[in-house]
């Protein structure tokens, strides 16, 4: 299976999801605004990220997924 990547995140891209991950009250919203931070900021692997947010592999790529194709108004 291929590594997934964020590297395209611009500057503005990261202050949104950081000032998301801040200010939501919502824990699940929390969860994946730190799931893509985590790849995108530390580049870490889908599994490392798995681990750490107590998910599933298939859970972490299909938000990742999700936030390529519609942003943070996905979440």
């Amino acid at each position: 299976m291929r590594a997934l990547r964020l590297d395209s995140l611009n500057v503005d891209q990261l202050r949104e999801l950081d000032d998301l991950y801040r200010t939501t009250r919502d824990v699940r919203v929390r969860t994946r605004a730190q799931m893509i931070l985590l790849v995108a900021e530390q580049g870490l692997a889908v599994s490392e990220v798995a681990a750490i947010e107590r998910e599933s592999g298939e859970t972490v790529r299909r938000w990742i997924h999700r936030y390529e194709a519609e942003g943070i108004d996905g979440f």
